[in-house]
Formats: C-alpha cells, sequence, structure tokens
C-alpha cells in the first residue's frame, strides 16, 4: 500500500491501444507505465487493434497492508546486580504490542520500561501485529554479580603512613565497565564500607583506576591501623577484601658491614676510542684499570689464595665444606677469600638449580619492613617457591656442611659485581645463572622512605652489576619472580 509498480506491453501486427479498467486512455503499441501510490487491489486491460482484429490482455497488481517494523533495545545491555536497566521500542504499521518472556501484557505501539534492579538474566520478547503482518523482536539483558573483592592486598609500614598495594580480580573491565577500586584505612578494626565516615583516624580513596602503591599519612607510630579494598564496576561496589593490619613505624637504620670489598673487575682502560686497553694511558691516567687491587694481582703484587678473575679470589668448597683445588670440576659452595663470605653455587637440578624462581617473602616484621611479600606464587624444586622457604630448606639439608645460611644483604649483594664480562658476577666461580634478560637476585635489604618501608626489596641484575628496587608482589597482576644466591 502507498507503493509503485510499472506495467509493460508490447503487441504485433496492431495500429493502436488503448487501457481500460485501473487506467484508461490510448497507449503506443509498445511502452511502459509507472503506476505510484498504489491503495486497492487493481485489474489494468489494454486492447490493441490492427487488420487483423483486437487482442486484449489483463494483468491484476496486488496491493497489500505495509509490513510492520519493530525496534526493542534494553540500556545497559548487561548489568551488576544492584543497577537498572531501561526498554525501549517503537513500532510502526501495527495496531498493537504484547509483550512476553522476562515482562508480560500489552504494551503500547512506542515506549520505555525501567526493569528495575533485575537480580538474573532476562529475555524480553515483544511481538506488533498489523494488517500487514506481525514484527518480533528480542532483547536479552545478562546480570553479573557485584566484582569480587582485591586480591594480594599488602600495606607497607611507614613513618607516620603506610602505602598500600594490591591487584583486582576483576581486572580493568567487568561485564563491560571500568574497574575502580576504593582503599579503607582506619585506626579502628571491623571497617564497614557501607557506613563508612571520613575523619582524622579514617581516611579513604575512591575511584582509583590503576592498581597502586597508594601512600596515606598522618597516622601515629606503634599505633596499627587496618586496611580494606573493594572494587567497583558501573557504581556497585563489591565486597570487602580480608582486612589486614599494619603499624607505622619510622624508617628502620640500615646496617650493612663487609671487613673488606672486592675490586669492580676492571683491568682494561680507554683512550677515550677504545675501552679494552691495555693500562696505562699516558694522558688519562688514574682509571678504575691502574689502581686498586684489580690493578696490584695483575701486576703480581698480590697474591691470591684461590682462583677469579681479575682481583677476585674465590676457594672452591665441596658438598662437605671442605676445601677444594681451583681446578675441581665439580663443587657446592665459594669463599670469598677477600670479604670473608662463603656464597651458595647453583647447580644444574635440585635444591639449588639455577633455574628455581622465588618470590620475596619474609614473616619475620622485624625484617620485612612491614609488608612480607607473597609466599607463593613461583616454580622451583626442593622448598617452597619463596625466599624464606628457600633459606630453611638450605640450612635444613645442611648445604655445604653448614646451617647458617641466609640471603644476602644488597651490598653483599654487589660485593660480587664484575664490570668486565656480560654476566654481571664472575662466572668462573659461579657457571651456572639465569639466562633471561630481566633476570634478578633477591637481597634481604627492603626498601625505605617516608611511607613505602617494606614494599620492595632490593635486588641484583645477573646480566649486567646493576642494583634495582623490585617490588615483592601484590602491586601488579603478574608476580614478580626472582633468583637467589645465599650467602653465609
Amino acid at each position: 500500500m502507498g507503493g509503485s509498480t510499472t506495467l509493460s506491453w508490447s503487441s504485433s501486427n496492431a495500429t493502436a491501444c488503448t487501457a481500460s479498467d485501473g487506467w484508461s486512455g490510448a497507449r503506443n503499441i509498445l511502452g511502459s507505465d509507472v503506476l505510484k501510490s498504489l491503495a486497492t487491489t487493481q485489474s489494468y486491460t489494454l486492447s490493441c487493434t490492427g487488420p487483423g482484429g483486437t487482442a486484449s490482455r489483463t494483468l491484476t497488481v496486488g496491493v497489500g497492508e505495509p509490513a510492520p517494523s519493530l525496534t526493542l533495545t534494553a540500556t545497559p545491555i548487561t548489568v551488576i546486580v544492584g543497577q537498572s536497566a531501561t526498554l525501549e521500542w517503537a513500532a510502526t504499521n501495527v495496531t498493537a504490542c504484547t509483550a512476553s518472556g522476562s515482562w508480560s501484557g500489552a504494551r503500547g505501539l512506542t515506549g520505555s520500561e525501567s526493569l528495575g534492579m533485575p537480580t538474573s538474566r532476562g529475555s524480553y520478547h515483544l511481538a506488533c501485529s498489523g494488517l500487514g503482518g506481525t514484527a518480533r523482536a528480542t532483547v536479552v539483558v545478562d546480570v553479573f554479580p557485584a566484582p569480587e573483592p582485591p586480591i594480594y592486598v599488602g600495606a607497607a609500614t611507614g613513618d607516620g603512613a603506610t602505602t598500600v598495594s594490591w591487584a583486582s580480580q576483576a581486572g580493568s573491565f567487568y561485564a563491560g565497565q571500568r574497574v575502580s577500586t576504593n582503599l579503607y584505612v582506619s585506626t579502628k578494626p571491623g571497617i564497614d564500607v557501607r557506613h563508612f565516615t571520613e575523619s582524622a583516624p579514617n581516611q579513604v580513596r575512591r575511584g582509583l583506576a590503576e592498581m597502586g602503591p597508594v601512600v596515606f599519612t598522618g597516622f601515629t607510630n606503634g599505633a596499627p591501623l587496618y586496611v580494606v579494598a573493594t572494587d567497583v564496576a558501573g557504581g556497585i561496589e563489591g565486597s570487602p577484601s580480608v582486612e589486614i593490619t599494619v603499624t607505622p613505624q619510622p624508617p628502620p637504620t640500615l646496617v650493612e658491614r663487609l671487613d673488606a670489598l672486592n675490586d669492580t673487575g676492571m683491568t682494561a682502560c680507554t683512550d677515550l676510542t677504545m675501552a679494552t686497553l691495555a693500562c696505562p694511558i699516558t694522558n688519562l691516567p688514574n682509571q678504575d684499570g691502574d689502581i686498586g687491587r684489580d690493578a696490584a694481582v695483575s701486576k703480581g703484587q698480590v697474591v691470591k689464595t684461590g682462583f677469579g678473575q681479575a682481583g677476585f679470589d674465590f676457594t672452591k668448597l665441596g658438598a662437605d665444606g671442605a676445601a677444594l683445588a681451583a681446578s675441581a670440576t665439580d663443587w657446592s659452595c665459594v669463599r670469598d677469600n677477600v670479604t670473608g663470605l662463603t656464597w651458595e653455587v647453583p647447580a644444574a637440578t635440585g635444591l639449588t638449580s639455577y633455574e628455581n624462581g622465588y618470590t620475596w617473602y619474609q614473616p619475620d616484621p622485624a625484617l620485612n619492613g612491614g609488608f612480607a611479600g607473597l609466599p607463593e606464587g613461583a616454580v622451583c624444586s626442593g622448598s617452597d617457591c619463596n625466599t624464606d622457604g628457600f633459606i630453611r630448606a638450605l640450612n635444613q639439608a645442611g648445604h655445604c656442611g653448614f646451617k647458617d645460611w641466609r640471603l644476602p644483604t644488597r651490598r653483599e649483594l654487589f660485593s660480587l659485581a664484575v664490570f668486565s664480562q656480560p654476566k654481571s658476577i664472575d662466572i668462573q666461580a659461579f657457571p651456572l645463572l639465569p639466562y633471561t634478560g630481566r633476570a634478578y637476585f633477591w637481597s634481604s635489604t627492603v626498601s625505605s622512605g617516608t611511607a613505602g618501608v617494606g614494599i620492595g626489596a632490593w635486588g641484583m641484575l645477573v646480566n649486567e652489576p646493576v642494583l634495582e628496587m623490585f617490588p615483592k608482589g601484590g602491586l601488579r597482576l603478574e608476580l614478580l619472580i626472582g633468583y637467589i644466591l645465599a650467602v653465609r
């Protein structure tokens, strides 16, 4: 109805044509005619006359009711329990609409309707009918529970402050909506996030789009704080994380002491063009390769007890701790004859395998700076795959006959640094080392600062003699896994 069509015809042995019924008048013996805005079914007749008589043909054009149309939408298409949703629809060329499925009953030809706060997935059907037929549409509204609470929530002690870290289980998006985090800190336990009043002893940070760390200040040293975190998506706040406790304290005094330090391992000099020239360089005196223990050894002024590059002096130790010859091909530990420290030497397999990875974990509050780290998540053999677990296993085994192994301090670890080779430590003494580009060895020295004591621990890269601060974990979705060189 209201549409158009084209009539076409041709005749032979005729001299004139005449239209009748739904059209009229003379027509050419060959032609076409467009019929517009048709309202009813109609017959069209054409008669063509010639010397041999008259030929007639009739064609009926059917006109029906217009086809109905219907649109049905939901906003939003996915909701989180506690959110509302709205349906909107519009139909044309119809006289009535009926809802079914998760809603029911007669509806207007156009309209909108709130679904309130749906608690389960719903399928909403709408059928609208007219003389031209029936149009149908369906929309499904998915309903998700509130976001799960964050995990790996950690709080590091600080000077009248704390630094909070976490990881969101929901990720950056949940049910198609961006996720943010709320952090609550209070001097009172049993935090109720639904009725949290911000005041001097209560602090909150809302709408955090990136995962920490976040610093809270203005607290009293020695007084415990209580911390929870929640994730929020689409304005709906999930349940809180497990409540943790942290006590602000002034930064601890860092104590590191060695009887002596190794040199850098540099025995070459530079003329500012090449870096591997023999020392000395006349116009550039007093380079690293000119002075110090490394230079004294190369000049024959120092006699080593054992072996090692440049000024480094190591003695190989067997599985029972007995000293071995420098030519020994199988050793479990080395004694640094300069610093007096004894080091575990990574092996091919087993408890001390060079491929074993560890998370940083120290449960003793006096040693961890207020944040213990993560007890699990790494891959190793022979121990719990964290720094504390490895040291306990090493002492239980009496590695090299000793039971006083520990994680080295930052300076002790750096005493092994060699600047003249691809690896950061002497590969003559430690032939099996991790090979990944960003591999590093953990130290026991934790981070310090006004608010971030204990949030990270120092480590030394395997492939270059560089010390870096590495977060203990909980700051990102991925775990931070390092390697260990135990010392005594």
